[in-house]
């Protein structure tokens, strides 16, 4: 331990900032490890025992509100209320990558996918968010009450 006037020294200073690397490099190992251990407990698993797992985007701070904070608290709402959540889950993985005869059929944009990692980046992709959108707005349109009623 540095006492005060060697943390003021070029030599603490150097010190501190090899420190805070080395711990922004556990930090980031352990994320990596946290994310195996999700993907290995819950989403290899499609047994039907384990719930929906939901990723939040949590990688800019100052988006907080608008990119975790309102989303889970929307996918909570929905859940607790018995409607399908507005927000896909995280897709199961296939722990056998060579699976690549069976057909995947994504139910919202009807279409059929050839094993499980064609299917995983369709989930992820451009096309089958927009359609996702659009299903989400029509769906909100047709459940709202008429200005007749």
């Amino acid at each position: 331990m540095l006492n005060e006037e060697e943390r003021e020294s070029e030599k603490g200073e150097k010190l501190l900032d090899r420190c805070t690397e080395d711990l922004k490099l556990s930090t980031i190992k352990y994320a990596k490890r946290q994310l195996k251990w999700i993907q290995n407990r819950f989403q290899k698993r499609g047994d039907g025992q384990i719930p929906p797992i939901y990723g939040l985007d949590v990688t800019d701070v100052s988006c907080w509100d608008e990119k975790v904070r309102r989303v889970a608290e929307e996918i909570v709402e929905d859940v607790l209320e018995g409607r399908k959540p507005r927000h896909e889950p995280l897709p199961f993985i296939d722990g056998r990558d060579h699976d690549v005869y069976t057909t995947h059929k994504c139910e919202t944009c009807g279409m059929y996918l050839r094993g499980a990692i064609q299917f995983r980046e369709h989930l992820e992709g451009n096309k089958h968010r927009k359609m996702l959108k659009k299903k989400n707005k029509k769906e909100q349109t047709s459940t709202q009450p008429s200005d007749n009623d």
